[in-house]
């Protein structure tokens, strides 16, 4: 199994990259931000790693799959 990134206690959504990697973030901005994020022009997702303080950067072409927790 690949690493989880982030607590699934606090997680209001997750992304799962195509190397398997899991990561729960933290997001403040509705319950649609990975959705609408998703649907943006940008190449990028900015948002917080759930439990941590700690900002992430993804790149959408890495993201399989996403949702929420």
């Amino acid at each position: 199994m690949a690493k989880k990134i982030g607590s699934k206690y606090w997680a209001d959504f997750y992304v799962v990259l195509k190397n398997g990697q899991k990561i729960y973030l933290e997001e403040a901005f509705g319950e649609d931000f990975i959705a609408n994020q998703m649907k943006s022009n940008s190449k990028k997702i900015k948002a917080e790693i759930s439990g941590k303080d700690e900002e992430i950067t993804i790149k959408k072409k890495d993201i399989l799959y996403y949702g929420e927790c």
